[in-house]
């Protein structure tokens, strides 16, 4: 039976990733940033595990591995990221609170999911936390990993944007829409369909793909070793968690959003994580010792249905402007 959890989960990732991509296909911007964040899951996944030695996976048991990291781990780091950012970009979100939305965005998923998986057990965290088994500091992590990847490719993109206008092929600002584009003076000269255009084109690409994952890497190198700095205790940890969670909401609510539909491959994401990991909890019976995971996986994919829903009620200013 464990077997087939695993097949299970890995035909989950897969089709997460899959409806990420079809979504994805037709927009170079997309496309990139899908891939870009497939490879970053794995990679940062690796240099947490080496750097913090927290938790282990079940590498016995995973059908594909590089390193000490499963390949489905960063189907679903890419996956997730891209739809928290699809649907950012759906509900109107501003660009300077984006990263913020999409690290709440990742955070309640995990919040219903990373306990079920321990059961599994998926991987294993040493020592075991408070949540139901999962240390609080996951969540940190897991906010740090969804938060850092559109910040940092925001910013990579606003500055090769700025090269544009010198004539360097580069990135548009993401908070304009974003994307690998061709564009400035000097455009039929560097770019165009001309060979060295199109290599020069290419090499801006890949080399703001791989600055974005270093750059968001780092970030969250650097920001678990400060949490572990400031975080003794677990009130430490209640504390800071709590206060950066409810920060965050805040300048989210504030800067305003619209709620409306989504496509349905951006939903299809959030929703197939929370049903795939609700059926495990049933399959593997873990209902009969932790039922309470029953009313956080409910309540989690009831906030996803409310983040799509087009029949929402408008958000905008709930909270005076400073």
């Amino acid at each position: 039976m464990a077997r087939s959890v695993f097949l299970v989960n890995l035909s989950m990732a897969l089709a997460g990733l899959a409806v990420s991509l079809w979504h994805a296909v037709g927009d170079r911007e997309r496309v990139a940033r899908l891939v870009t964040a497939t490879v970053y899951g794995v990679l940062l996944e690796q240099l947490v595990i080496l750097r913090f030695e927290r938790y282990v996976y079940s590498l016995s048991e995973f059908v594909l591995t590089v390193g000490e990291v499963p390949l489905v781990i960063g189907f679903g780091w890419g996956a997730i990221v891209y739809s928290g950012v699809e649907l950012a970009e759906t509900l109107g979100v501003g660009s300077r609170v984006r990263p913020l939305f999409v690290g709440l965005f990742g955070l309640h998923i995990d919040v219903a999911i990373d306990a079920v998986a321990i059961r599994v057990p998926f991987w294993q965290w040493t020592p075991p936390g408070v949540w139901f088994g999962v240390p609080l500091g996951n969540f940190v992590g897991w906010f740090l990993v969804a938060s850092l990847f559109p910040a940092a490719w925001s910013l990579l993109g606003a500055r090769l944007s700025r090269a544009d206008s010198r004539g360097v092929v580069g990135l548009r600002e993401i908070s304009g829409g974003g994307g690998l584009e061709a564009s400035g003076e000097g455009r039929s000269e560097a770019s165009g369909d001309s060979p060295l255009g199109l290599v020069a084109s290419a090499a801006v690409a890949v080399g703001s793909c791989v600055a974005t994952i270093l750059l968001a890497v780092a970030g969250l190198i650097v920001g678990l070793e400060l949490w572990e700095a400031v975080t003794p205790s677990l009130t430490a940890e209640v504390i800071v968690l709590g206060t950066t969670v409810t920060l965050s909401a805040v300048a989210v609510l504030r800067a305003g959003f619209e709620p409306s539909t989504p496509d349905v491959r951006v939903t299809a994401v959030p929703v197939l994580y929370h049903v795939a990991y609700l059926g495990y909890f049933f399959w593997l019976g873990m209902y009969r010792e932790t039922p309470a995971l029953l009313g956080v996986g409910l309540a989690m994919l009831a906030l996803t249905a409310l983040l799509h829903w087009s029949g929402a009620p408008r958000v905008r200013r709930l909270l005076p402007a400073g």
